[in-house]
């Protein structure tokens, strides 16, 4: 449960100081002038305390993040919370920074605030704070970079968009005019995904004095190597129940299409994002520290009590046969490999577990409109899973019956 995840690249920053890809910087031991400050962190630790029942999760890309914001998801469902939701599919804004206008009109709450932010976006505090309830916790999730770029390449075919393969990319290229795809996919993602637009052009210094200033805005920030114990600090912030984080992995590649890097494409890759090794290498000590507070031994006794719960869920709803299917947009791809397990219990419970995210943000569009139209008198945690047949419905006309 120690932090000695890649410890070669653990202790690689790849800074630079913005002239272009000679002027990386390796290590902190390599570069005393760029100092890490002393960490003041939140203690994860709680006593007596209510559940609470609001969140903002910021769903960053290719971080195990759709695992966690089902977690959300069913949790909302199961209690009848409110969603910010767009008017269609399931991003809200990206590329584009968010904006309270994005919310739709039709599934507006009485004050125009709601209980759970769970949708991909781009950080934008100001307008997040306008539709969020007072108090609710914001979190997020971080993932080595150079792992995250594979991953990127691979899911979004951007061979096909820089038309090169992933180790010729590394190798050619530098910082400075490197475009997005057109959806905001490209390098630094998780330094996007928090709202930046050209980080490279920052120094380390100011990236470290920016990344401590989102430390004081995220009450939690996972770490995707750490999923089970960032869990558990999940469970700690919420003053949840270990039934309720329990999960099953999500869009997952087989193993044979997820080859490891060599350690050179990685420390390239990780020089290309640098940002973004500078932003996980930060928010990682802040996570040991919140471990450590927690309790060593505290945590790995909860630890093992969510990979039973982990257990006893698949086993109720799932079996193990395996479909290449993507749940977070239902689609099957014939290139990609993305797996999921198929379900054998259709029970509320085992349905919302896998349904995929395109008609789990459909239904929940539908049930809120209804919320919405009954004047807010409805009890949304009363509101059935609808049959397959009407979900089929509901998803054609995209939540909006």
């Amino acid at each position: 449960m120690e932090d000695a995840e890649q410890p070669k690249l653990s202790s690689l920053f790849a800074l630079s100081a913005g002239t272009g890809a000679n002027a990386f910087i390796y290590g902190q031991k390599d570069n005393p002038s760029v100092q890490i400050p002393a960490l003041e962190v939140k203690s994860a630790v709680s006593g007596h305390c209510q559940a609470r029942k609001s969140v903002y999760f910021l769903k960053t890309h290719k971080c195990a993040s759709t695992t966690v914001q089902r977690i959300f998801m069913r949790y909302g469902w199961d209690h009848g919370l409110s969603f910010v939701l767009p008017v269609a599919r399931n991003y809200l804004g990206t590329p584009f920074p968010f904006d309270s206008r994005y919310v739709a009109s039709f599934v507006a709450s009485r004050d125009n605030r709601y209980d759970m932010f769970v949708l991909h976006s781009r950080l934008n505090p100001v307008e997040v704070k306008k539709v969020m309830k007072e108090g609710a916790p914001w979190v997020t999730i971080l993932r080595e970079p150079a792992s995250l770029f594979e991953s990127l390449w691979n899911y979004f075919d951007m061979h096909q968009f820089y038309h090169v393969n992933l180790t010729f990319f590394s190798r050619a290229f530098n910082l400075n005019g490197v475009y997005r795809r057109e959806s905001g996919i490209g390098l630094n993602q998780m330094t996007f995904d928090l709202g930046y637009q050209m980080p490279i052009q920052m120094s380390p210094e100011e990236l470290l004095h920016s990344y401590q200033e989102k430390d004081d805005l995220f009450d939690l920030v996972m770490i995707a190597e750490r999923f089970d114990e960032s869990l558990i600090l999940l469970k700690d912030l919420m003053c949840w129940s270990t039934e309720d984080i329990a999960y099953v992995k999500l869009n997952f590649r087989s193993k044979d299409t997820s080859p490891s890097m060599p350690l050179r494409t990685k420390l390239r890759l990780r020089k290309l994002n640098y940002p973004d090794a500078i932003l996980y290498d930060y928010f990682r000590g802040v996570f040991n520290q919140k471990v450590k507070d927690f309790g060593r031994e505290k945590m790995r006794l909860e630890v093992q009590e969510l990979r039973e719960a982990n257990a006893r869920l698949f086993s109720e709803c799932l079996s193990n046969e395996l479909e290449e299917w993507d749940v977070e947009t239902n689609s099957r791809w014939e290139n990609r490999n993305i797996s999921g397990w198929k379900i054998k219990n259709y029970s509320t419970k085992c349905r919302l577990l896998v349904m995929p995210e395109t008609t789990l943000t459909d239904v929940l569009r539908k049930r809120q409109k209804d919320w919405r139209n009954s004047g807010w008198k409805l009890d949304m945690a009363k509101w059935p899973l609808p049959s397959e047949e009407r979900i089929n419905e509901i998803v054609l006309r995209g939540g909006i019956l």
